[in-house]
């Protein structure tokens, strides 16, 4: 049992990592090669990130910073329908951008990571559907 939680806190930091880079990245980035979402899209994605680096965190080191099933069903799937508004809009605005296929091909890759990132969230929501029966 050991092994398997260090397996989810090293999930926990690589996650934190990604977030930490992406955080810097929205900031440093060229401007020729931001992404074409609004403002308001990147500041969704960050709180929906932030919120699952909780649930990550929770699950990884056994810490119920907030035990509400409902709470962590919304997050989830705020998180993906944020990301996949975040694609539509990289999809409609990539006139002078990217091919269509290489555009599906990004796709693919930014919605497994989405299901990498959401695996300890959605964990920690079935520990606490186990726990209330």
């Amino acid at each position: 049992m050991k092994e398997r939680r260090i397996k989810w806190q090293v999930l926990f930091v690589v996650m934190c990592v990604f977030v930490s880079f992406s955080i810097y990245d929205a900031f440093t980035i060229d401007e020729s090669i931001a992404p074409t979402h609004p403002l308001l899209v990147s500041i969704l994605l960050l709180c929906a990130d932030v919120l699952i680096l909780i649930g990550a965190y929770s699950y990884a080191f056994r810490k119920e910073l907030i035990n509400s099933k409902a709470f962590w069903i919304f997050t989830i799937t705020f998180y993906v329908f944020i990301y996949i508004v975040a694609l539509g809009y990289e999809f409609i605005n990539n006139r002078d951008g990217y091919e269509i296929y290489d555009m599906f091909q990004i796709s693919i890759i930014y919605l497994l990571f989405a299901v990498f990132v959401l695996t300890p969230t959605v964990r920690y929501v079935s520990d606490l559907t186990l726990r209330k029966n």
